[in-house]
């Protein structure tokens, strides 16, 4: 089934526009990326999709301290700063895990759909932080440009 769907994903990635980017959290999808492509041959489609990468947490690091113990996506989105909430109170990925399991057990289609919105809410989660992102460097552009002409 893995086979299969990373077929599915490559035949996705050639109807693809030439100019897009793909935003994600960390270090997970380009190594998954990068596993996958060489488990079951690279393209290259593939070779321009991981071109295409951002990874928002390098973004991150390089430019923004936030005040919290941890910077992973749930901590920093769900911060007064950016202020995304998920669906689910105990979305997290121990959680997601449990119910994947429990759905295997089970094949209960809530549990399903309550993995589905958690993976949902993750994309929308990476989103609204890009978006963020954005909004606060247009801010300090803003800024410093203000502060220039003084």
């Amino acid at each position: 089934m893995e086979k299969a769907m990373w077929q599915q994903f490559i035949e996705w990635l050639k109807i693809l526009p030439c100019h897009y980017r793909a935003y994600h959290y960390a270090n997970y999808e380009q190594a998954a990326v990068a596993k996958l492509g060489g488990k079951y041959g690279a393209t290259d489609e593939l070779a321009r999709f991981q071109a295409k990468l951002t990874d928002l947490k390098k973004s991150i690091d390089d430019s923004i301290v936030f005040p919290l113990y941890s910077y992973s996506i749930k901590d920093i989105a769900k911060s007064p700063f950016v202020d995304f909430k998920w669906r689910h109170a105990k979305a997290g990925g121990g959680q997601s895990i449990f119910w994947y399991e429990r759905w295997l057990e089970t094949g209960n289609p809530e549990i399903l759909k309550d993995i589905i919105d958690y993976n949902e809410d993750d994309v929308r989660a990476a989103e609204h932080l890009h978006l963020w992102l954005n909004s606060a460097a247009e801010h300090e552009v803003c800024v410093n440009s203000m502060t220039s002409r003084r």
